[in-house]
């Protein structure tokens, strides 16, 4: 039986078109070169206390796993350990994860797609807004997509094992040593999408069920499946012996407790998420193309084992609720996977030439892709808007809060926040999250307002409280108060007998109005 992926049959590659490509993804991610998310300040706190030595935590002698990206992390404390600022290196490895993409998604499309197909499916990741923005972005997506389409890729290499030569590959398959190597091989990147994201081990079971689908890889699947349990397994054992739980506390504060303020959750708010992509960023349209690649014969199995990644990463999206953050941020690490797919699509010219008789299925071709490098143009004018409101009024209220704080502030003081990004990581103060994303004790709560008592009995030095009225000036009764713990203390007698406000308002105008600081001062009564 002729193999799924024929290595044998290497197509031109259109090298003009990928330098291109290149190019067309580095302007593109400089647009946002100057935005920053407020989470990757979390990252970025753990990777400090990490290399300077407090351990995995943020903040000292309180363990808690308030990240979902240990291998950034990682990568980020090595970094600091060379004086490279952490936010840098996660904007610049991010970046070269994305640039990475388009040289293994043109290697990938060499065996299976035609040069139109290779240069569309490069030309359409490297336009896509949302790829752009999260390269630089300080988080870990495109990460994540590299390490899936490089998963994909070593399925591909192993599945076109026959082509080599069958002789060849059956005398190696009764190799112990080659099924334990090629065990370890096929799962180290799908390993290290799980050390990039939690979710990724639904990826791990995905690879063994793959393996175990063909009859060639059967015994592969039996080794893979060892190195997923002993190597995840291990990673369950460290978490629950220095964190005590075996999730991260995210998991916690996301999806048992829900995040407040206004955090998409449920299959309502999932299904918002993915049909915006869709209509927004042209991820209808690289649907089309990708559809000649499920319907031609020879291309049908191949098409159906790409999209397991696909396939699950939208699942879990649907079932999480997407996010709040601009640029469909979950959706980025299976983009790669969506481009070979559309490329390999493209090339199955029998089932264009029977949609169109006349022959003029080259143009019908050129419209779709041009359809959908139109509308990521359009979502990039918009997402561009977005983010530059965003990191103006990061920089406006939360940086300069943090590094207010910093000045001001006495040694050991502490600060209680909504946003526990880059407040407490330029401040350096010791942090109370009223998210839970950070603290096991609020999202150990189903109860929002929870957190509103974990402030009243731990008096932080400091509450930070969001606003979404205009004009409220000094008055606290005008407030608007964005989540329901500051709504909480803002309606206890209680806290204004210990807080005053401070300072003017810092404002941020994205998700609300203006920050305004509040300071402990014993015995204080209402104004």
């Amino acid at each position: 039986m002729a193999p799924l992926y024929n290595m044998e049959r290497k197509r031109h590659v259109p090298g003009l078109w990928i330098v291109c490509a290149f190019v067309l993804l580095a302007g593109h991610a400089s647009l946002f070169a100057n935005h920053t998310v407020d989470d990757a300040y979390i990252s970025a706190r753990y990777a400090e206390n990490w290399a300077g030595g407090h351990g995995l935590v943020f903040n000292p002698d309180e363990r808690v796993e308030g990240f979902s990206n240990l291998l950034l992390v990682a990568v980020e404390a090595l970094m600091i350990g060379l004086n490279i600022d952490p936010i840098l290196s996660a904007k610049a490895f991010g970046l070269l994860a994305s640039l990475s993409v388009i040289a293994l998604l043109a290697l990938l499309c060499r065996p299976v797609a035609t040069p139109a197909g290779i240069m569309a499916g490069c030309i359409i990741f490297a336009a896509s807004p949302a790829v752009a923005l999260w390269s630089v972005a300080g988080l870990e997506g495109t990460l994540q997509a590299f390490w899936l389409l490089l998963w994909i890729g070593v399925l591909l290499r192993l599945s076109a094992a026959g082509s080599i030569g069958a002789a060849r590959f059956l005398a190696w398959q009764t190799s112990r040593l080659w099924q334990w190597g090629v065990g370890l091989g096929v799962t180290l990147p799908v390993l290290l999408s799980a050390l990039t994201r939690p979710e990724g081990v639904m990826f791990l079971a995905a690879n063994v069920f793959i393996l175990a689908s063909f009859p060639r890889t059967r015994r592969i699947a039996i080794s893979a499946a060892i190195v997923s349990i002993a190597a995840y397994g291990s990673l369950l054992i460290w978490r629950h012996a220095y964190y005590g739980a075996w999730l991260p506390n995210t998991f916690a504060a996301k999806v048992v407790r829900g995040l407040s303020p206004g955090a998409p959750s449920g299959l309502h708010s999932g299904l918002v998420y993915l049909v915006t992509f869709l209509v927004r960023g042209g991820g209808a349209g690289v649907v089309a193309l990708t559809l000649p690649a499920f319907i031609d014969r020879q291309s049908r199995k191949l098409a159906w084992m790409i999209s397991i990644p696909i396939a699950l990463q939208l699942l879990f999206t649907l079932a999480v609720g997407g996010d709040w953050m601009i640029g469909h941020r979950f959706i980025v690490p299976v983009i790669p996977v969506m481009c070979l797919l559309a490329a390999l699509g493209i090339s199955q010219r029998g089932v264009w030439q029977r949609w169109n008789r006349q022959h003029r299925w080259p143009i019908l071709q050129t419209v779709l892709v041009t359809a959908v490098l139109t509308l990521q143009f359009a979502d990039a004018v918009q997402l561009n808007h977005d983010a530059k409101e965003y990191s103006e009024g990061v920089r406006r209220a939360h940086v300069q809060l943090g590094l207010r704080l910093a000045h001001e502030a006495q040694p050991g003081s502490s600060v209680a926040v909504i946003d526990a990004g880059a407040i407490p990581y330029f401040s350096k103060l010791r942090a109370v999250d009223m998210l839970g994303l950070t603290s096991r004790e609020v999202a150990s709560s189903p109860d929002p307002s929870f957190a509103a008592l974990v402030v009243l009995r731990s008096l932080p030095d400091y509450v930070v409280i969001t606003n979404q009225a205009h004009h409220a000036g000094w008055d606290m009764n005008a407030l608007a108060p964005l989540s329901v713990p500051e709504r909480s203390l803002l309606a206890s007698p209680i806290f204004y007998q210990y807080y005053q406000r401070v300072s003017d308002p810092f404002q941020y105008v994205f998700a609300y109005y203006e920050l305004i600081l509040m300071k402990r001062t014993s015995g204080l009564a209402r104004q």
